[in-house]
């Protein structure tokens, strides 16, 4: 009779902490490259598959020669009284090629096990490669946003110091036409007192004198708008402003009015002290 091959069952080793499997591909990759990785466990999973692939092959094997000593036992066992030490030969053939397939099945198992774990780790790399490529894309795009954004505020910073520089020399020419535009009216003032003089020395001649006096004033006033018409031609030049319909300058607001328009500021009529100077003939 056959003999039951007990088996010896094995004391089971202490469960370790589990830990996710990005943690555990993560510590085996350390500070390596990851492509470097990726390549060793592309390796590791085909080597895997080739032990796996061996070692379905031996069960195989092993299953022919456990068929083969079973009928060798069957055999042996119908001469008992012939082949005593050929039926225990067999046995002892039978009991090694059970224990050899019990090896043999748990060694498939680990591998194909280990098989599951490598293609879990090369998936995870694969995605923490992917990963790192698009955090890369968008870093430099952030940067050179940063960089353009940059660029423009000091293409503003610019253009402000040269807008005030502006102001501060229209400023300036605004200020000296105005004082040019003062003594222009003292000495416009003190011709017409001289004028109001001669014209009580002389009575008869007051209406021509008078006459002369506007003409004169009348010069002097289409000098002065031709004058505030420069200016403002100026202005708008230096503020660089476009062209709207009808020839006239559109644009920025400009840093002043002319000194005849600004707010506070009275322009003498000098055809009015004409008026005056014949009221007082």
């Amino acid at each position: 009779e056959v003999e039951a091959v007990e088996e010896t069952p094995k004391p089971k080793a202490k469960a370790k902490a589990k830990t996710s499997i990005k943690q555990r591909v993560m510590d085996e990759i350390g500070d390596r490259p990851i492509e470097d990785v990726v390549v060793e466990t592309r390796k590791t999973v085909e080597s895997i598959q080739k032990a796996l692939e061996a070692a379905h092959s031996n069960e195989l094997v092993l299953s022919q020669e456990v068929e083969a000593a079973r009928k060798a036992m069957e055999e042996a066992s119908a001469v008992v009284d012939q082949a005593v030490s050929a039926e225990t030969t067999a046995i002892e053939r039978l009991r090694s090629a059970r224990e050899l397939v019990l090896a043999t099945s748990k060694e498939v198992a680990a591998i194909q096990a280990d098989k599951s774990e490598a293609e879990r780790n090369l998936t995870v790399l694969k995605l923490e490669e992917s990963s790192r490529v698009k955090v890369q894309h968008l870093e430099e795009a952030r940067k050179a946003a940063v960089e353009a954004g940059e660029v423009a505020r000091k293409a503003v910073e610019e253009a402000k110091a040269q807008e005030k520089a502006v102001q501060e020399e229209m400023k300036a020419v605004l200020a000296e036409q105005k004082e040019k535009d003062a003594q222009i009216m003292e000495e416009i003032k003190a011709k017409e007192a001289a004028e109001r003089e001669k014209a009580r020395e002389a009575k008869g001649e007051g209406k021509g004198a008078v006459k002369m006096l506007e003409k004169d004033m009348s010069e002097v006033e289409k000098q002065r708008v031709a004058r505030d018409k420069a200016r403002a031609a100026a202005h708008a030049a230096a503020m660089g402003k476009g062209v709207s319909k009808g020839g006239r300058d559109k644009g920025l607001l400009p840093i002043s009015q002319s000194p005849a328009k600004r707010a506070g500021d009275v322009v003498e009529d000098p055809l009015g002290k004409v008026a005056r100077i014949e009221d007082a003939d």
